[in-house]
């Protein structure tokens, strides 16, 4: 197929949570469940690791590289710069599940499961926070700071100024994984557990939606939104312009990140076996008149990954920071030689829509929306719905508060299995305590089918007695 050629593959870690590229493709960072931010260079060779101690949730990177920021399961958001060293990390009430960065690093926002998008300055100090309805799932930010975007676990898609104010929401199918914004913040995509992907103006006007096979985990969108990338868990990435059309997909399972350079000229991917990929997608880019610059050059062959071995890592040190306090011990490689951009401002070119002709293979356009309508009415999650139910019909019965409480805790691993995507554990938790809700019901029928055997009614007061009483035990009277 034109356009997708891998040019090579690295194996981070044990399974990939998230990933990230540069403007130019230079640098790659990867998070992973081996507690670990690993930078690498455009031709997949590891220039540092740093562990924190906890699964890394999230990552992001500035314009050309010069800052990485991660989130992770200790409820930490760290920042780091290009050398791999520790400049602070700032404390949430929960898991930091989505970093973004801004082009000079002077602002980073973080989304958290404890409801809040934070926004911090280049040093670390709160600028401001706000608090959302539910569990913040992914946050994006333009190239300025002006704007941030958010998806949370109300299926819902928000857009927030540079104080924090929210402009607008979008209310989707489902739960809303990942967000991306270009660098002025004139366009805005989203990708949810629904299938599909979402693509707003900065008025919040859907301009169309396409849908895939399976949930959308990871989008991103090149710096003039031209170009969206997103990965499926139909194991397929796909490569979409502005209008929707598709221009070309490529097979890829377990699908957990996915990242691209400024005007799409690369396309990053990270996956649950640990696999980084790599692929050049300047034949395509430049059938449509965008210049590209040259590819990486590939690295000597290792282990079956096509990379260069690591190089050895020295023990762990720790160092003192003015201002930000200890830091915690870190793996840092020796530095790279300082990386200096190509150019600073890369060239401005609007790319023009290519001839989908040549594709016959290639799915269908995006549904395009001429009249959006904003939903208005809430619509409750799977998990809300059950947990309702199972308080209204079990717990006002004393013989089912363990089940209540099993049903509950299930609900609290389904939403769980929800934002680490793994959506089998999910639906199997939500089917465990729907039948224990189910079979709750059944009980308590039974119980007012046999009561309804065992009782009469007092002719005088109208109190349920014993059809073996002769008497009514509330006003006396022979019944």
């Amino acid at each position: 197929m034109v356009g997708a050629r891998e040019l090579w593959r690295y194996k981070v870690g044990e399974s990939n949570k998230d990933i990230a590229i540069s403007a130019t493709g230079d640098f790659i960072v990867v998070g992973s469940t081996d507690n670990g931010v690993h930078l690498l260079n455009g031709s997949g060779g590891p220039l540092w690791k740093y562990n924190i101690g906890d699964e890394v949730l999230a990552v992001g990177i500035s314009k050309f590289g010069s800052f990485v920021a991660a989130g992770s399961k200790d409820k930490h958001l760290y920042l780091f710069d290009n050398t791999g060293a520790l400049m602070w990390r700032y404390q949430a009430e929960h898991y930091v599940s989505s970093v973004a960065v801004t082009d000079n690093g002077e602002n980073i926002i973080g989304g958290s499961w404890d409801r809040y998008v934070y926004s911090l300055s280049g040093r670390g100090e709160t600028l401001w926070k706000r608090e959302l309805k539910k569990k913040v799932l992914s946050v994006a930010v333009s190239g300025t700071g002006n704007f941030v975007c958010a998806g949370c676990e109300d299926n819902q898609v928000y857009l927030l100024d540079k104080g924090g104010n929210i402009l607008w929401n979008y209310k989707t199918g489902g739960y809303v994984f990942d967000v991306a914004i270009s660098e002025q913040g004139q366009v805005i995509v989203a990708s949810s557990s629904d299938n599909n992907l979402y693509f707003f103006n900065i008025r919040g006007e859907l301009l169309w939606s396409y849908q895939t096979g399976g949930a959308v985990r990871s989008v991103e969108i090149s710096t003039t939104g031209d170009f969206i990338v997103a990965g499926s868990t139909d194991n397929n990435i796909y490569l979409l312009d502005k209008f929707g059309n598709v221009l070309w997909l490529v097979p890829k399972e377990h699908i957990r990140g996915v990242a691209l350079t400024s005007f799409a000229e690369y396309v990053v991917a990270c996956s649950e076996d640990g696999i980084v990929c790599f692929y050049d997608n300047t034949s395509i880019m430049g059938s449509m008149g965008i210049p590209q610059p040259a590819p990486p050059q590939a690295t000597q062959q290792y282990g079956g990954y096509g990379q260069a071995p690591p190089q050895p890592i020295p023990p762990p040190v720790k160092q003192q920071y003015p201002g930000y306090g200890q830091v915690p011990p870190q793996q840092q490689y020796q530095p790279p030689e300082p990386y200096s951009p190509p150019y600073e401002q890369p060239p401005q070119v609007p790319p023009s829509q290519p001839d989908l002709k040549k594709y016959s293979s290639l799915p269908p356009p995006a549904k395009q929306v001429e009249k959006p309508k904003l939903p208005t009415t809430k619509q409750p999650t799977p998990t809300e719905e059950i947990k309702h139910e199972a308080v209204d019909t079990m717990r006002p019965k004393s013989k089912f508060a363990s089940e209540v409480k099993d049903v509950l805790k299930m609900l609290q691993h389904a939403d769980k299995a929800f934002l680490e995507k793994d959506f089998e554990k999910a639906e199997a938790y939500i089917k465990w305590a729907s039948e224990c809700v189910v079979n709750a019901k059944k009980e308590l029928e039974k119980a007012v089918v046999k009561s309804a055997s065992t009782l009469k009614r007092c002719d005088n007061c109208g109190a349920e007695v014993s059809k073996s009483s002769a008497f009514c035990g509330k006003c006396g009277e022979r019944i």
